[in-house]
């Protein structure tokens, strides 16, 4: 993934999102859906900025991005399909160790 500090990469999968073929993603923020409610305001510097969510296949991305907009942040989007279409597709595989 190219280095773009002005897009915040916001990871909501859990411990158990990652068996051995799917990475963490270097940079990203990691908070998972189930804690977003609480922890949102931890983005609130980004509120104007684009976020890109990730997921493990999608589905938790698709509710991350309408909790947020439900919040207030108008610049927020998903990868259809999830780090598992990422990888799937080809795209890089650095780890947050890398």
């Amino acid at each position: 993934m190219r280095d773009n500090s002005d897009v915040l990469v916001l990871d909501v999968r859990t411990d158990s999102d990652f068996p051995g073929d799917l990475p963490h993603f270097r940079k990203a923020r990691e908070i998972p859906l189930s804690d977003l409610p609480r922890r949102y305001r931890e983005l609130t510097a980004w509120k104007k900025q684009p976020i890109l969510i990730f997921s493990r296949d999608g589905v938790d991305a698709a509710s991350a991005c309408e909790f947020l907009a439900r919040q207030g942040f108008p610049y927020v989007s998903h990868v259809f399909g999830g780090v598992e279409a990422w990888v799937h597709g080809g795209y890089g595989r650095s780890t947050a160790s890398q």
